[in-house]
């Protein structure tokens, strides 16, 4: 049963066997079912969870058998077929989880860890893993073969000490057989004779010599040979040995014992325990072998979960998403394949099915984040960083097909007013849908952010529209066939192998400013407010009443590095400059702050509890802008 996950030797399962009866034999309520599992977890360096539903398997196989025969024979043991019948109810369950049981795993996992659930999570999905892979017609056929041979050599074993030793008939010495094992799995401490003998006595034997010499047969050798093979064969039975933290890539067989998967994906078996059908798509992968779950990723702002998997000996970071949201996912193919260089992401394959659209990406083990890159380099060299970005999305972007042309004013002023109501006005109506609550944020006139009074959204909005410059300046930019879209710090690599940027997670189309303006707004998004800080960040940020009692109070941590300032400064005083004309440099800001509410209709269905907190940099860095204006 072992054989699609781990190869495992005649010596390391008889030597299993012979422990496990051993501590059968001496400790009560079967515990050495426990020692066999370990031994054979640690002997295999396998998961100790896998190692004993597999024992449990193979007993409720027993008991069935038992109870099968003992019919036979008219002794059938109801207690023993209820037995069977509860284990074989509780494997399928693992087997194949409804969502009520996942959704029951995932409560009890939170409550029993304080919200660190993922090691318990990760202990019975690596079971129903196993399992997936084990209760296959390639493995079971065989199995059910070599069972019903160890019960043939099993019951030619017993027959000379019933049929010859004791002068029973041929039936009745199967039957006896079959009761002299019936006997000692029904038995609380099968090594007591006082304990083994009644139940023996349940099944019809009454001679107190039988009693004895089926004792002796059953326990004898095999604790002579647990012992030796306890103290020779293996360095101790430590149970429950603790496995290592993994870092890094998870390894592609979950059943290991040499490092701990759940540390590197809790967000995962989170997802997949609380019914989230694409991480159900992930795991069947997964589980059917084409494709290794590495590391599972959270966050983003398009509907697709992203995760490092291993397919056909490499590695890809691979995005799949729900077929009815797959266009910005086939578009963000596109735009790598045809922007495709040295600083570019390598686009991997596609693939199809009838609910789900996939991509992979390359993936360069020896990359860092942009956001940690940044922040271990020196400024030099983060300011290079940069500018090799810029120059890639100049060269490669911008200016690939024709030069950016300066946009008709009247084009300009519609595209305008088109990203007010999309990204703004319509996304913060679909984050007020998902999250009710955050329309009491929006109804006051002003707001009270960090001790500063702000007009709130609407009165902003509204004052941008009346006011003339503002909306010239904006309605003022140039237009070129491609952009990036999102060049924030997160969705940049360093590749270390390579010494150069590696640019990952376009989003190319429905931008409305389509010019190399839009990607300098992303950098203020980023750079200048503190976009990554801000979602690492997840505590809570709540409205609180002011001293009269209305609701406008929000107050958060305002978290952003030296290092970002002095890039934002690099950017806004050198690139900026360089590659945008004066009305695109105003626009940066105005950019910067409303992806903010852009982000909202992401924000209230991934972190709720600091939605507020991206509401409140918006409104103080679009307020901001203004300024400049009033």
């Amino acid at each position: 049963m072992f054989s699609p996950t781990v190869s495992t030797g005649v010596a390391q399962q008889f030597g299993a066997i012979l422990v496990g009866s051993l501590c059968n034999s001496v400790l009560p309520f079967r515990l050495g079912e426990l020692v066999r599992a370990d031994v054979l977890a640690q002997s295999t360096s396998t998961s100790f969870s896998f190692s004993f539903v597999l024992v449990v398997l193979e007993r409720a196989v027993d008991a069935l058998v038992m109870c099968l025969m003992l019919a036979v024979f008219g002794r059938l043991s109801l207690p023993l077929l209820i037995v069977a019948a509860i284990l074989f109810f509780v494997l399928l369950s693992l087997w194949s989880s409804p969502l009520w049981l996942k959704h029951l795993f995932f409560y009890v996992a939170e409550a029993l860890e304080r919200g660190r659930g993922s090691r318990m999570l990760f202990r019975v999905w690596s079971v129903e893993y196993g399992l997936q892979r084990t209760l296959v017609s390639r493995v079971l056929l065989p199995y059910v073969g070599l069972s019903v041979l160890n019960w043939v050599v099993y019951i030619v074993a017993l027959l000379p000490l019933f049929f010859a030793g004791a002068g029973m008939g041929l039936i009745d010495a199967v039957g006896s057989s079959v009761a002299t094992y019936a006997a000692l799995n029904a038995s609380v401490a099968p090594g007591a004779l006082g304990s083994f003998t009644p139940t023996l006595a349940a099944f019809g034997l009454f001679d107190s010599t039988m009693y004895i010499m089926a004792w002796c047969a059953a326990i004898v050798p095999t604790c002579i040979l647990g012992l030796i093979w306890a103290f020779v064969g293996m360095d101790g039975i430590p149970l429950f040995r603790p496995k290592r933290e993994s870092v890094g890539i998870a390894p592609a067989n979950k059943l290991t014992r040499d490092a701990d998967p759940s540390a590197s994906q809790g967000a995962f078996l989170r997802d997949y325990y609380a019914g989230v059908p694409l991480a159900a798509e992930i795991s069947r992968d997964d589980m059917e072998g084409t494709a290794s779950l590495g590391r599972y990723f959270t966050g983003g702002g398009s509907a697709a979960v992203t995760y490092l998997s291993e397919r056909d000996g490499r590695l890809w970071v691979t995005k799949r998403v729900d077929l009815q949201k797959s266009q910005a996912l086939r578009e963000q193919h596109e735009w790598l394949v045809k922007h495709a260089c040295a600083n570019v992401a390598i686009a991997g394959g596609e693939r199809e099915d009838d609910s789900t659209y996939s991509m992979d990406v390359g993936f360069d083990p020896n990359s860092v984040d942009g956001f940690d890159w940044v922040h271990q380099c020196s400024v030099e060299q983060a300011c290079v960083f940069m500018d090799e970005v810029a120059s890639t999305l100049a060269g490669e972007v911008w200016l690939r097909d024709a030069e950016v042309e300066a946009i008709d004013p009247a084009e300009g002023a519609q595209r305008v007013e088109s990203y007010i109501n999309t990204h703004v006005r319509h996304c913060m109506q679909l984050a007020v849908d998902s999250m009710p609550a955050l329309s009491e944020a929006m109804l006051p006139d002003s707001l009270v952010i960090n001790g500063i009074v702000r007009p709130n959204l609407n009165r902003l909005l509204d004052e941008l529209e009346g006011n003339e410059s503002a909306m010239l300046d904006l309605a003022d930019f140039r237009l070129c066939s491609d952009i990036h879209g999102d060049p924030i710090v997160d969705n940049l690599l360093w590749s270390r192998g390579g010494g150069h940027p590696v640019i990952i997670d376009p989003v190319p189309c429905g931008n409305v400013f389509d010019g190399p303006v839009f990607d300098f707004g992303k950098w203020s998004q980023s750079l200048q407010i503190g976009y990554e800080f801000a979602l690492r960040d997840t505590s809570e940020v709540r409205l609180r009443p002011d001293s009269d009692g209305v609701l406008r109070v929000i107050e958060y941590a305002d978290m952003r590095s030296e290092r970002y300032e002095e890039l934002w400064e690099h950017v806004q005083d050198v690139l900026a400059p360089k590659y945008l004309t004066s009305s695109e440099q105003k626009t940066m800001l105005f950019i910067g702050a409303t992806n903010y509410f852009r982000r909202m209709k992401h924000q209230v269905l991934q972190c709720p509890a600091n939605a507020l907190k991206f509401y409140a940099l918006g409104i103080e860095h679009l307020d901001e802008w203004m300024e400049m204006y009033r």
